[in-house]
């Protein structure tokens, strides 16, 4: 197959706009708070359906200030086995499997569940934008089936919104697999020959085994699996996929834009989703994950306690928290700090002319991560303040220089990719304008 050059508007020198989504996750009082004061950056938000009965004041904020919503159905966990009885059992449709992972069956037309039909009607009774199309994880072993079953329940779903009142809702297509499948020709064959007739707007991508603090080999053999991906005739969103990689993928092309959590949902790992879920400690305390605070300019997120260890030592407290007063002031704003930082690497990309923003990212951005990651790896922190804070320094120490010498190979390789790509290399169809639904809106407010 001959390689299809996507034209820009603008020639060369044009910049497309790139699409940036924040998945909503446990932090939704923040961001209502954030989006009330007018300092939510972003301009798209995905939502869970197992959250919703909780955030339907955050979707009317959303709505009335201009940003686009999307509604994640969540079906690919509640189809797995260690996943549907966790948090996803809140979403509405759920309870069609009682208790067990829904099947094919479920989403196969004139079921009698009618799970996309339901995914239709909340769609259009919390007035969304666009809604993920309920595609499933392609590298379980649990339905070989799942490709033609999620193609199927797509044009489903396309003929059930229009038929709730949901015409100008948009869909976008998840595809779910391993970076080792997607490694394969033929399963890229797969994914591209899919997109042909399906009524869809972006094509989303999430890769278990891939996060955002790959290494050279890595990094750049993702890169070139993603240009090829180009023909998929739709914008690519990497979806679950945050860090200096995924900025790297939007400065070379090869990817439209990115959706990620603040502090969370940046990496995929289904490595586990077809075992049962590990049964709980009778002395388990406490929920949930311990928070981990992005540092501009380091490429890699730190724990409170390795981040007040490290801050402490000799020139600790410059590197890490920058223009802030001290670790407190990001300790306690950290989901605000990071936001802005992932709005200002889109948008400062955004500000580039499409041809380079490759040059760009490896002399600014990339170029600060191995400086940066270099001198916190250089930091002696007190043993004693290790200790007290209950830090295992050697090991901290340890990962901080594996990391500085990473992204150090990382930047020799994207340098090396660079060099070797033609500038009418394809790349990426651009991202389109946010969706809104701002006529109905504004009929329904007469």
């Amino acid at each position: 197959m001959s390689a299809k050059i996507l034209e820009f508007p603008g020639g060369t020198q044009a910049q497309p706009p790139i699409a940036q989504f924040i998945r909503i996750g446990e932090s939704h009082t923040k961001i209502a708070e954030l989006v009330s004061m007018g300092r939510f950056p972003a301009r798209r938000a995905v939502l869970k359906a197992s959250r919703l009965k909780y955030q339907r004041r955050l979707i009317d904020l959303f709505q009335h200030h201009g940003i686009e919503t999307v509604l994640d159905p969540q079906v690919a966990e509640l189809a797995s086995l260690r996943k549907c009885l966790g948090q996803e059992r809140n979403a509405p449709w759920a309870r069609h499997a009682n208790g067990h992972p829904l099947g094919p069956a479920h989403f196969r037309r004139g079921a009698p569940t009618d799970v996309i039909g339901e995914i239709a009607r909340t769609a259009v009774a919390f007035g969304f934008d666009a809604v993920l199309s309920p595609t499933h994880f392609l590298g379980s072993d649990m339905a070989a089936d799942w490709f033609d079953v999620d193609r199927e329940a797509c044009v489903a779903l396309r003929e059930a919104l229009d038929c709730e009142g949901g015409k100008s809702i948009a869909i976008d297509y998840p595809v779910i697999q391993t970076l080792k499948h997607l490694q394969r020709s033929e399963v890229r064959s797969d994914v591209l020959s899919a997109f042909g007739s399906l009524p869809v707007e972006n094509a989303w991508l999430r890769i278990s085994g891939a996060d955002g603090t790959l290494g050279p080999q890595t990094t750049r053999g993702l890169l070139t699996l993603l240009g090829g991906l180009h023909n998929i005739g739709r914008p690519l969103v990497l979806d679950y996929f945050g860090g200096p990689a995924s900025v790297a993928a939007l400065a070379f092309g090869v990817a439209s834009g990115r959706a990620i959590g603040i502090g969370e949902m940046e990496r995929f790992d289904a490595s586990d989703w077809d075992k049962p879920p590990e049964p709980k400690a009778e002395d388990a305390q406490g929920f949930g994950r311990t928070p981990r605070y992005a540092i501009e300019g380091l490429g890699r997120t730190l724990s409170g306690r390795e981040l007040q260890l490290l801050a402490e030592a000799r020139g600790g407290k410059k590197l890490l928290v920058g223009g802030l007063r001290d670790v407190a002031d990001l300790l306690e704003n950290g989901r605000e700090i990071h936001l802005d930082q992932v709005s200002r690497e889109t948008g400062d990309l955004e500000n580039v002319p499409l041809l380079r923003r490759d040059d760009w990212f490896l002399t600014k951005p990339m170029t600060q991560i191995v400086r940066t990651s270099r001198q916190v790896a250089e930091l002696k922190p007190s043993l004693g303040l290790a200790e007290t804070l209950k830090v295992d320094a050697d090991r901290l120490m340890k990962r901080l220089g594996d990391h500085a010498r990473a992204m150090s190979k990382t930047q020799i390789a994207l340098e090396a990719f660079r060099d070797s790509r033609s500038e009418d290399a394809p790349r990426a169809r651009p991202a389109g304008a946010v969706r809104l639904k701002q006529d109905e809106r504004k009929r329904e407010q007469r």
